[in-house]
């Protein structure tokens, strides 16, 4: 395991995944460079008669593992170097050939020369990498709407926010553009993996690039998938939210058990489809609400963000949906949880100001509520400073938990 720009990367996962691409006899995985320039490098050994091509082989991956797994560089090799002792020599892997200025760093075609400039105004940068990752080039859930807006100025199509949590390759974004469908409410998936999957509500802004650290430090054998709802009007009732993300779910994940796990505003998200999948017979193996007061305690919340990002139009629109998520949080009054739940609440959070460990949650859950404190405010529980603490919490909830595996 590395840890690479803030996530932590399963090495073993890529190896394994890349042992079962088209045409792959044997694969290793590595780190090079330094810093800022530390990338993932795999090398590979193709079959007998096969020459798999190393873009090709990103893309299948890209469709299997998180965008924080896929490698910037592939080489393919003959064989791989072996030891004495016949372990592949690391030592004696070569370093990827240089890239000029003008090989596929740059943009190939029309329609990437386009996109290129929305892409580098929107992070602020000269250039791009066709293989850059939106959200590794200092992208988050406001720049994304920002970007994708522009996409949808400069393509008169509608391509929703999801499309850029799927592929945040430039490239890979690119090149799916045309299977983008903007209609409903969507699960990305941040991580593959086996057992019960988990799922990550998010908060008022419905953006998903806040909840990529706690995903990547969660079990790496465990299935992430994160809820997005940015694209689209915001529903006026919490039910209504829920509603559109129960077939979701059942069309991505199937009728098994699954985790949920909503901070802030998507708490109260998990809990309403806590108690609906229940209702249709479906197993909820766990529910985790971190950090969001009860419903009926919404009173103080303001709903207030940084809109200095985004154009007229997509502040307008995003100040829209926020006021409507304040106003469903503070109307939401479900029925009673009769289920497990785990509480957890940030150290130095505004919710401390309810003077109450449950934060008015013991009054809808009914069943066992566990409560725990982690390091942090509000918003930095889920940084790269904090999130180890909650994923170790959460951790420990889906171990158990009766569905975890």
């Amino acid at each position: 395991q590395v840890k690479l720009r803030g996530f932590r990367i399963e090495l073993g996962e890529i190896e394994a995944a890349l042992t079962r691409a088209p045409g792959v006899r044997e694969a290793t995985v590595g780190v090079r460079g330094q810093g800022a320039d530390a990338r993932i490098v795999a090398w590979i050994a193709p079959e007998a008669g096969q020459a798999p091509d190393p873009v090709t082989i990103r893309q299948w991956l890209a469709e299997r593992l998180p965008a924080t797994h896929v490698p910037a560089r592939v080489v393919v090799l003959e064989r791989l170097p072996r030891s004495s002792t016949s372990k592949i020599d690391r030592r004696a892997l070569p370093d990827p050939a240089p890239e000029s200025a003008t090989s596929a760093l740059a943009p190939r075609d029309d329609q990437e020369r386009l996109l290129a400039t929305p892409w580098c105004e929107t992070l602020g940068i000269d250039s791009l990498d066709v293989r850059d990752d939106f959200f590794e080039a200092g992208g988050n859930s406001l720049l994304a709407m920002r970007f994708v807006g522009a996409v949808r100025r400069l393509t008169g199509r509608e391509v929703p926010v999801a499309a850029l949590f799927r592929h945040p390759r430039f490239e890979e974004f690119v090149r799916h553009l045309h299977d983008a469908d903007a209609g409903g409410r969507s699960l990305v998936r941040l991580r593959g993996g086996s057992g019960a999957p988990m799922i990550l509500l998010p908060g008022l802004g419905g953006g998903l690039a806040e909840l990529r650290p706690l995903a990547e430090h969660l079990d790496p054998a465990r299935p992430v998938y994160a809820a997005s709802l940015l694209d689209g009007d915001a529903p006026e009732r919490i039910e209504d939210e829920a509603r559109g993300l129960l077939s979701a779910i059942e069309a991505v994940v199937g009728p098994g058990p699954v985790h949920l796990l909503g901070w802030s505003y998507g708490a109260l998200v998990a809990f309403e489809l806590a108690g609906r999948r229940t209702a249709a017979g479906r197993e909820v193996a766990s529910l985790t609400l971190v950090d969001a007061p009860a419903p009926g305690r919404y009173d103080d919340v303001e709903g207030e963000f940084a809109l200095e990002d985004l154009e007229d139009d997509d502040a307008r629109r995003w100040s829209a949906v926020v006021r409507t998520r304040v106003k469903a949080a503070r109307q939401y009054r479900p029925e009673t949880w009769r289920g497990a739940a785990l509480l957890i609440r940030g150290a130095e959070s505004a919710t401390a100001d309810l003077r109450d460990d449950s934060l008015g949650w013991s009054a809808w859950v009914t069943g066992p509520l566990e409560t725990a404190c982690v390091p942090g405010t509000h918003e930095s529980i889920l940084s790269e400073e904090h999130v180890a603490s909650l994923a170790a919490l959460v951790e420990r909830q889906l171990s158990l938990s009766p569905g975890s595996s």
